[in-house]
């Protein structure tokens, strides 16, 4: 992530699974992590306040708006249609980046370009999870899952030849059929 980004995410395991990395092992404390499904408690919304980051209890458009309206670089969940509806957005690796209304949008093959560099810093060099490995499997099909994504970026830009790349790049991490 981006310094100082603010990232939306749904599941438990990105969720606390984040929150231990900032909180236990002292890593990327300047990354804003929010577990929309606290939103809508006001202690949680509290705690976000104090570091500056004020949100309605919705995880709807107004919680985008409150999001980009902190200037700060905003990911989320590609999940959260109701968030992402009516901003630009475009996969950047297992996320979603909102761009403010009126911003364009990189171009297909940039957004693959950024994944690329994104997804080399991945480690996975392993063998790949069976589709019954629970939250390894759960990895993997956020990983695919972009790069689906991006083939169809790439099929709609016309550029067919990478389209295809992306979707190899797509199977090769796909959990393992067991």
């Amino acid at each position: 992530m981006p310094r100082d980004a603010i990232v939306v995410v749904t599941a438990d395991d990105q969720c606390f699974g984040g929150r231990y990395l900032q909180l236990a092992r002292g890593e990327r404390p300047d990354v804003a992590l929010v577990c929309s499904g606290l939103v809508l408690t006001r202690w949680y919304r509290a705690a976000l306040a104090s570091h500056g980051i004020a949100i309605p209890p919705a995880t709807g458009a107004s919680l985008g708006e409150a999001l980009l309206r902190t200037g700060r670089p905003v990911f989320v969940d590609p999940g959260l249609t109701r968030v992402l509806a009516g901003y630009p957005s475009y996969p950047f690796g297992v996320v979603m980046r909102m761009l403010p209304p009126g911003r364009a949008v990189p171009r297909a093959s940039e957004v693959a370009a950024i994944n690329h560099d994104l997804y080399a810093a991945f480690d996975v060099d392993y063998p790949r999870p069976g589709r019954d490995d629970d939250y390894a499997a759960l990895a993997h099909h956020r990983y695919a899952a972009c790069w689906a994504a991006i083939a169809q970026l790439l099929d709609a830009a016309g550029d067919r030849s990478a389209a295809r790349d992306a979707f190899d790049v797509t199977r090769a991490l796909q959990p393992a059929d067991d």
